[in-house]
């Protein structure tokens, strides 16, 4: 394996990431803290892996991976929110969830690295059906807005009519 990158604002999963690669597979690891860190460090260098928190504070780790996986840097995505999980499982993203043990990490960044193209695809693919799932939310949302819009605008127009006209409409109805 050559050089990582890890990019986790937590500066404990990057101490144990750059001990677990060295040690057990003589492994260069360079960490960022922060997004626009790893960012930099991705346009500026050529990396075999990228290990990247889903949960930064200014960015999000899928918009990472994708700059990552565009630049031909293979990626498992790391989380411990069961939000995010349950969003890379439905989505089929590579990941790993925290907490993780060395060896864990040894053989999920062994998988991306042994077949590039495979995680490139997978990245791509994941990226492709959560948006497609956004667009039919947000399409979904639109109607559900205009639906209350019309209900709110027919609740009006309802409580315009006068109260005799109620009650003779009423009188109609129940007699």
């Amino acid at each position: 394996m050559g050089e990582i990158l890890i990019i986790d604002d937590d500066r404990f999963v990057c101490e144990v990431a750059k001990i677990g690669f060295d040690r057990w597979a003589g492994t260069g690891v360079v960490c960022a803290v922060s997004a626009a860190q790893g960012v930099r460090l991705l346009r500026d260098a050529s990396f075999d892996l990228a290990l990247i928190n889903t949960m930064l504070p200014s960015w999000s780790g899928i918009a990472l991976a994708q700059i990552a996986a565009n630049l031909n840097t293979p990626v498992v995505l790391l989380t411990d929110h069961p939000a995010s999980l349950d969003t890379l499982q439905q989505f089929d993203f590579p990941y790993l969830a925290k907490p993780f043990s060395v060896s864990q990490m040894l053989w999920a960044a062994t998988r991306a690295i042994a077949d590039v193209q495979q995680n490139m695809c997978q990245i791509t693919a994941s990226i492709a059906r959560m948006r497609a799932a956004h667009a039919s939310l947000a399409d979904e949302i639109a109607v559900s807005r205009l639906l209350v819009a019309d209900s709110q605008r027919r609740r009006q127009q309802d409580s315009r009519i006068a109260p005799t006209s109620v009650k003779a409409i009423a009188k109609h109805v129940l007699f």
